[in-house]
């Protein structure tokens, strides 16, 4: 802001506070500080601040760098989701603002609104509070951390299954015994409420069953008669086709509200299991995908543009103007130095192929 539109905003706030109306002076206390202008009413002076002018808000980040290993949101889409929930604060709509919250937490980021502040590290007190299931090490302590919730929400279905092929790696010790009923009860819930999930759980949730698929099908172990990982792998591998194909009918009336990642993501899930699901009108969902993630190329970051087009390929979907579009893309950014080798590895093989 100039400084003259600075100086506006704080008369006018001056004047809505002798006024008593302490709300309306609020709402231009909270523009501004999106805008990073930060006013200290003890001493009666402003500041700038070009942190939250770098990022459009006044939340800092403390701590230690962000904890790839519990947290799956990039920087860009934490202070994406902060600042979309600032805009919600703003206009008082408090219930998207709390949904945006919980999709903070339920990726491991913490934000403190008292001191404007958030973090990723892992180490936050809030979690000695909440038991996540990012922390969990064995899937009997997931489905323990599940079952003690007195009323289990879309997003806890999502976060379980989300941790799930990670836990897949650990056997249960001789003391532990197979939660099996257990586990075919959190999926019957998640079966019979998926039709309810919001774009996130839903593809979130898609993504883990092809993981889980994926890691099972793919190992050479066998797996023990009663054991997780053999209901996992029957239910999950034996209803493929209906489980995926009833995950994009969902997903279809939703697809104008997904975004770069989640359209990557569910084109991605369906590419790991290797099903393409076709519609009454002879169309599939890939053909849809592409279409809806043309003219959201440019807020695809690098390994979602990857994932992308290694599904089609993957898949064996043929959309030329989607592999064109992306093509033409990619070589006119100016730094292609955020792709990593994998990234640069799937694209040259989708491509080749």
């Amino acid at each position: 802001l100039p400084a003259a539109e600075i100086h506006r905003l704080i008369r006018a706030r001056i004047q809505c506070k002798r006024a008593g109306d302490y709300k309306k002076a609020d709402r231009i206390k909270e523009e501004l500080e999106q805008s990073g202008v930060f006013i200290d009413d003890k001493v009666k002076a402003w500041r700038v601040n070009k942190d939250a002018v770098k990022f459009g808000h006044a939340y800092a980040q403390i701590g230690g760098p962000i904890d790839k290993t519990i947290c799956d949101l990039p920087e860009t889409e934490i202070h994406s989701l902060i600042r979309a929930r600032i805009q919600c604060r703003s206009v008082r709509d408090y219930q998207k603002s709390d949904s945006i919250l919980e999709d903070l937490m339920q990726s491991s980021v913490f934000v403190d609104d008292k001191v404007k502040a958030w973090r990723a590290d892992g180490k936050s007190a809030l979690t000695k509070q909440i038991r996540r299931m990012s922390y969990c090490q064995t899937i009997e302590e997931a489905i323990e951390a599940i079952l003690e919730k007195e009323k289990v929400s879309p997003r806890d279905l999502s976060a379980f299954w989300t941790v799930v092929p990670k836990l897949l790696k650990y056997h249960q010790s001789g003391n532990e015994q197979p939660q099996v009923p257990q586990l075919n009860s959190i999926f019957n819930k998640t079966m019979d409420n998926i039709k309810i999930f919001g774009p996130r759980d839903l593809v979130q949730t898609g993504l883990a069953f092809a993981k889980i698929i994926k890691t099972l099908g793919g190992s050479r172990r066998r797996h023990a008669r009663g054991s997780h990982h053999e209901f996992l792998l029957d239910v999950l591998q034996g209803r493929k086709d209906i489980i995926f194909q009833f995950i994009a009918n969902t997903s279809m009336p939703l697809l104008s509200k997904f975004d770069a990642r989640l359209l990557s993501n569910l084109a991605y899930a369906h590419a790991l299991v290797e099903y393409v699901p076709k519609f009454d009108d002879g169309s599939t969902l890939f053909h849809h995908l592409a279409e809806k993630s043309i003219p959201l190329l440019g807020k695809f970051e690098p390994q979602e543009l990857s994932n992308m087009i290694w599904a089609f390929a993957k898949a064996e979907v043929l959309h030329p103007s989607l592999f064109k579009k992306l093509a033409d893309h990619i070589v006119a950014l100016d730094n292609l130095e955020t792709f990593n080798e994998q990234d640069i590895s799937n694209m040259v093989w989708a491509f080749a192929k």
